[in-house]
């Protein structure tokens, strides 16, 4: 797969924004913005964090935030401080502010999906083994102890506090209520 590059306005709450190219970064959390670029829009470090980088060496960098602009969207984000030398980084926690995920086989950025909620009980006694069927991205059921829900039988359900009473009443080989 190859690089993704994408121009992205920065900017501090209430002072004028600049313009900085990035690159999409799938693997990090975190955005890193280049000392240039963050000095210049008057960041200051509001923490320090431990990161471990893809060889697995550990380094120390400041934090802060600020915001992100892409295509008329605008989004806070927690950014990494960059030391001199360190490359502009587009990291998820940025892209899912913003509403975004990296298409891996056109390399642009597209919106994401998002949810408000799962289908999934929140209530399932901590002691039953789960197990989760997973496909296209998309939950296919769910099974507890040996009982198996597929994802039509949880919707059906309503709100989350019924599906878990009826999960864990057919669970326990009882009707649900």
């Amino acid at each position: 797969m190859g690089m993704v590059d994408v121009d992205l306005e920065v900017d501090r709450e209430g002072e004028p924004g600049r313009i900085a190219r990035f690159l999409v970064d799938s693997g990090a959390s975190y955005s890193v913005l280049p000392q240039e670029v963050w000095r210049a829009l008057g960041l200051a470090p509001t923490r320090r964090m431990e990161f471990v980088l893809a060889d697995g060496t550990t380094i120390e960098r400041p934090v802060s935030h600020c915001f992100f602009t892409y295509r008329g969207v605008r989004a806070p984000s927690p950014v990494v401080l960059g030391e001199p030398g360190d490359d502009a980084l587009l990291g998820t926690i940025t892209l899912e502010n913003l509403g975004l995920v990296l298409n891996p086989f056109d390399r642009t950025l597209r919106p994401i999906r998002a949810r408000l909620g799962s289908i999934l009980p929140t209530a399932v006694p901590a002691a039953s083994p789960g197990l989760v069927s997973v496909a296209d991205g998309q939950v296919l059921g769910v099974e507890f102890d040996d009982v198996a829900w597929s994802a039509d039988e949880l919707r059906s359900r309503g709100s989350t506090a019924r599906r878990s009473r009826a999960l864990r009443a057919r669970s326990a080989g009882s009707p649900p209520g």
